[in-house]
Formats: C-alpha cells, sequence, structure tokens
C-alpha cells in the first residue's frame, strides 16, 4: 500500500481562497497539494474573478453571470462579450471540457466542491452543436448528476466561460 504522506522541502503555497480548506480533511488538503506538485510548472496565479486548472489548462471565469439563464446563442455571446481579469478571449466551454468537470462519485452538484466551488447544481450550456441538426441542438452539461444532453437551442440554462492558457497534457 502507498503512503499518502509527502515529503515538501521549501515550498511555498499561496492559497487565494483559505477559507475552502477550513472545510477539507487534512487527508483533502494532501491531495490538493498532490495536484499542485503534480504539474508545478504549469500552475499560475489566477487573475481575481478567475481560476486555472492546471491539469486541462483551461482557465474559466468565476460564475461572472449569476444565476442568469441564456438560451445557446444567448450563451455564446455572453462568453464571447466577457471582459474580466483583463481578458477578452473567453468562450463558452465545449462538451469535452465541461464533462470533464463532473465527478460522478457526487451529485448535486457532480463536482469536486474544492475545485469548482462556483458550478451550481443545474444545467449548462456547451458551445458543441448537434452535428445532425446544429442550428437546432446543442449539447449541455448538467452538473445535478454529472450528466450530458443534447437540449433544444431555445432552452435556458446556464453557461460557464472558459480559456485556454495552456496546452493540457492530452492535447
Amino acid at each position: 500500500m502507498k503512503s499518502s504522506m509527502i515529503h515538501i522541502e521549501n515550498l511555498h503555497v499561496h492559497l487565494p481562497r483559505p477559507h475552502l480548506f477550513a472545510q477539507t480533511s487534512f487527508n483533502g488538503l494532501d491531495e490538493i497539494l498532490k495536484g499542485m506538485i503534480k504539474d508545478r510548472q504549469a500552475i499560475a496565479e489566477a487573475p481575481e474573478g478567475t481560476a486555472i486548472n492546471p491539469t486541462t489548462g483551461l482557465m474559466r471565469a468565476l460564475n461572472p453571470f449569476g444565476d442568469k439563464r441564456f438560451t445557446f446563442a444567448e450563451a455564446q455571446k455572453a462568453c464571447a462579450e466577457l471582459r474580466i481579469g483583463g481578458f477578452t478571449n473567453w468562450r463558452a466551454a465545449t462538451l469535452k471540457e465541461l464533462f470533464a468537470m463532473t465527478d460522478h462519485t457526487r451529485s448535486k452538484p457532480a463536482v469536486n466542491p474544492y475545485e469548482y466551488p462556483d458550478i451550481a447544481s443545474d444545467w449548462y450550456w456547451t458551445s458543441t452543436v448537434d452535428s445532425s441538426s446544429p442550428s437546432g441542438c446543442a449539447f449541455d452539461v448538467n452538473f445535478d448528476y454529472g450528466t450530458a444532453l443534447l437540449g433544444v437551442q431555445n432552452g435556458r440554462g446556464r453557461v460557464l466561460a472558459v480559456r485556454s492558457v495552456v496546452a493540457s497534457a492530452g492535447q
């Protein structure tokens, strides 16, 4: 059995949201630190109102739209017009990117609350359209249970704005 202990010399960790760590056990903190150390060259300071996932290479805007709901077209436009963190190249997450955030060991919301505290238990548009009906249907991810669905584009859902900051390891 592998030990969960890690030995660190001269490591300084900046905790931008220390209140999140008050809710975690030491095992949870240990796992977070392991993830940070695993790819520390990809760790970057995220501008206020954003978060960076070094594994996926995505920066996401932390709930800039509140509880607002959009049609598919409105969601794409809202992301494209977003100006946060000094960046203008925001977009809606793809189906693959959004679905990768789900954690099927959890529900309501089906995400890791330490990694994605801003994700609500609701459904979010992706930028991925249905190839057989690109002007009628698009995919969404429902974070109640971590499912991906095909919906009509005039439905109203949330949207998660992202931008690429580094190429992910799988690309």
